[in-house]
């Protein structure tokens, strides 16, 4: 397993190096904190200071990357997309749509 996240990690920041811009991980739990304090320790620490690690607490983190307006309520934000939720709006900018809003 380890060769395999070592090979994985090497892979992924040596050919796509700017592919992530930032990732907050939310509700990490403790062996998966565990395992992600193993994996970092592989990665290069430019693309390291891209990720953020939260448990519970995570609305505080995620509100400066996104506005209240475009992040989930059951996120901690404040958009509520109608009929079907925000997960299923499928708005992006892989389409022009950039907002949930």
């Amino acid at each position: 397993m380890y060769e395999l996240i070592k090979h994985n990690v090497n892979i992924t920041q040596n050919y796509y190096p700017e592919l992530l811009g930032q990732a907050v991980i939310i509700n990490l739990a403790f062996l998966l904190k565990a395992g992600w304090t193993i994996v970092k320790a592989f990665l290069d620490p430019v693309t390291k200071a891209k990720v953020i690690t939260e448990g519970s607490n995570y609305t505080p983190t995620l509100l400066k990357f996104i506005d209240a307006e475009s992040l989930p309520t059951f996120l901690g934000g404040n958009c509520d997309c109608k009929p079907k939720g925000c997960i299923f709006e499928n708005r992006g900018p892989w389409n022009g749509k950039f907002s949930f809003t």
